[in-house]
């Protein structure tokens, strides 16, 4: 009790001193993990705006480096823990984040912008608890029928800005580079490059809970052999790659001549992110995870991979139900039933289009690569 007490004083305090600095004209990226889509498209952006210095916090300084490199003069790397990034973030006009940094509420005449990691579809923020909310100035949608759900979600005292996700204009970048950072061709051509996000069931890291069913398994499926879905793999010319949600348990990576298992160290190596992998795939297998609804823009095949649909709903929750009315593509419950469908679509055959189509009408208002144009024009700097 006199521990959370004193915690509670020093982040009073802590407020009042931020309430009262002046703030100068720099902006504070934080994104997690290090080098996240969205804080990479706003890194590209902001260096050309009026602001004087753009400050990325990093949990890992050299991850951070070895991200954004010597990407702009302006751009400084300050791990995240140090005084410097306190100083930086109590003097800064703009703050864009994905994550709680530092406070949970911003003064009014910061412009903070809350860009999270997608639109919500599994109940987190103020669906769970009030207190989980960060005050900040805007939050990000990518079209009016998300922002009850982001306001409920993530509580901003300022507006919702529909102006889409910065890390979504990465999903236009060049297929062709992408594939080849991938090492595509060093596995020969292949009809088709599939991208499998499960979401995590048990996290390790961050706030630690559980949803759903763990299937102890980076597949998210239960009694699933590596060796077994390269074959299968091997018999039909595609290739899959799968990335764990970087809260769920990882070990190593693994790279069969037909299947790639990584996670964001291995995406780093290859000067590769997230979405950049994305944009040279064909399709996407996932559950519920928000990157289904990012990848709509690309209008190509999803498949709900989901077999813990019902403990799902009684344990995490969605922020609409019923939730399979808002699915893009097939749900397949096991390695047999989701083989049946990544068959098909070996085949050519696509009975979701129109659906997806109309979802993607719903879910995006602008379907370009102009969301980080739009969000720094919202907030007066471009």
């Amino acid at each position: 009790m006199t521990r959370n007490w004193f915690k509670e004083l020093i982040r009073s305090a802590a407020y009042l001193l931020y309430v009262c600095l002046p703030k100068w004209n720099h902006a504070i990226l934080w994104g997690w993990p290090v080098g996240e889509d969205s804080t990479r498209a706003l890194a590209m952006q902001l260096p050309e705006t009026s602001v004087r210095h753009v400050i990325i916090f990093a949990d890992d300084v050299h991850v951070g480096k070895m991200v954004f490199g010597d990407a702009h003069r302006k751009i400084k790397i300050v791990d995240k823990g140090s005084l410097h990034a306190w100083i930086w973030l109590l003097t800064a006009r703009y703050v864009f984040f994905t994550h709680r940094c530092f406070m949970r509420r911003f003064p009014r005449r910061v412009v903070s912008v809350n860009v999270w990691h997608g639109m919500i579809f599994k109940q987190l923020g103020g669906y769970r608890d009030p207190k989980e909310r960060i005050r900040s100035r805007y939050a990000l949608a990518t079209s009016e029928f998300w922002k009850p759900i982001v306001k409920e979600a993530l509580g901003p005292f300022g507006n919702i800005l529909s102006t889409g996700l910065p890390r979504n204009d990465r999903l236009f970048l060049d297929r062709a580079v992408a594939r080849a950072k991938l090492g595509v061709r060093d596995r020969s051509c292949r009809k088709k490059i599939i991208a499998w996000l499960p979401t995590y069931r048990k996290s390790v890291r961050g706030e630690i809970h559980e949803d759903g069913e763990d299937s102890g398994s980076v597949f998210g499926l239960h009694n699933i052999d590596p060796a077994e879905i390269n074959a299968f793999c091997e018999m039909h010319d595609i290739m899959i790659w799968v990335k764990p949600h970087p809260m769920s348990a990882f070990e190593n990576s693994q790279e069969l001549s037909h299947l790639l298992v990584i996670d964001d160290d291995w995406l780093h190596r290859r000067c590769l992110s997230l979405y950049e992998a994305l944009a040279a795939s064909d399709v996407l297998i996932s559950d519920i995870s928000s990157v289904a609804i990012d990848y709509l823009l690309l209008d190509l095949p999803i498949i709900h991979c989901f077999p813990d649909i019902d403990v799902y709903r009684n344990t995490r929750g969605f922020t609409m139900e019923p939730i399979e009315d808002y699915f893009m593509g097939p749900t397949a419950t096991d390695w047999e039933a989701l083989k049946i469908e990544l068959k098909r679509i070996c085949n050519d055959e696509d009975s979701w289009r129109v659906r997806r189509r109309e979802l993607r009408a719903l879910f995006h208002a602008n379907q370009d690569n102009k969301s980080t144009e739009r969000l720094l024009k919202a907030i007066g700097l471009c």
